[in-house]
């Protein structure tokens, strides 16, 4: 964040509170998905389908991932660089969602 200006500002910690609100609602809908809570042991109760909400959750966090990786990319293009190594620094910054 310190590496930007205001709006790359603006925009991570827009990405945190992203992040942790979804974190949350996972967490939460682990805890929450029979009612009552003691229902998850008992095979016969009525529980949310975990598994769409596993996979809406893995596509979620692909998504935040790689808007994430994007976000120094606008910083990346403004530096004074010729354009082989602008592209060689933002194919890096890429690389950490290996």
């Amino acid at each position: 964040m310190r590496l930007g200006d205001a709006q790359l500002r603006r925009r991570a910690m827009f990405m945190f509170a992203v992040v942790g609100l979804q974190a949350r609602a996972n967490v939460l809908t682990c805890i929450f998905q029979c009612t009552p809570v003691k229902a998850i042991w008992d095979l016969t109760s009525h529980c949310v389908d975990i598994n769409p909400f596993y996979l809406a959750n893995a596509a979620l966090n692909i998504a935040t991932d790689i808007i994430t990786h994007a976000l120094p990319i606008d910083l990346v293009w403004h530096l004074q660089l010729p354009t082989k190594q602008k592209f060689g620094l933002a194919l890096m910054l890429f690389l950490g969602l290996l």
